[in-house]
């Protein structure tokens, strides 16, 4: 299953990681590595326990990627 970096931003700030794992058919590790290739914030670990409790929650905005040419014009990809 394919996934955007903005759908996966979306879902992993809504629930349990575990819980998200499950609904896309993966498991906790891979959905990790996944937030890690796409450069996608994850939230910390109290984060479920305040969306619980109704506690305000403070969300990592979530930047654009844009491309950086070196010198020797290869390009990479990173957060803005």
């Amino acid at each position: 299953m394919a996934i955007t970096r903005q759908e996966l931003y979306e879902k992993i700030w809504k629930g349990p990681l575990k819980q998200v794992a499950e609904e896309l058919g993966t498991n906790y590790v891979e959905l990790v590595r996944a937030c890690e290739s796409l450069n996608a914030p994850r939230p910390p670990q109290s984060h479920c326990q305040r969306l619980k409790r109704g506690l305000p929650i403070e969300s990592v905005p979530q930047y654009g990627m844009i491309e950086i040419e070196n010198a020797d014009g290869l390009r990479k990809v990173q957060p803005s």
